[in-house]
């Protein structure tokens, strides 16, 4: 899965927004992958792994210029990878 925000060189950019809502995980990515590109990931949070993203069973994440924050986990506040997982 591919989620990219406005691309553009202006001084005021804005990125899209997507929010866990304190009370669930955002992303869980099994045996695929996922690109985050040009986003804010918030407010992803929950009782084990990866707040905002949690990878696992050979998945891989990949983040480019996005922004992470309010993300809470017991591991990995706002990002895990377990099982030969990657994060790039």
């Amino acid at each position: 899965m591919d989620i990219i925000g406005e691309e553009h060189a202006g001084y005021e950019r804005v990125l899209p927004t997507i929010s866990g809502a304190s009370n669930h995980r955002i992303f869980k990515v099994s045996n695929g992958v996922l690109l985050l590109k040009s986003v804010v990931i918030s407010s992803g949070k929950v009782a084990d792994s990866g707040g905002a993203v949690f990878v696992l069973f050979s998945g891989r994440a990949v983040l480019d210029q996005s922004i992470f924050t309010g993300n809470a986990a017991k591991s990995g506040g706002a990002l895990a990878a377990i099982d030969d997982s990657t994060l790039d």
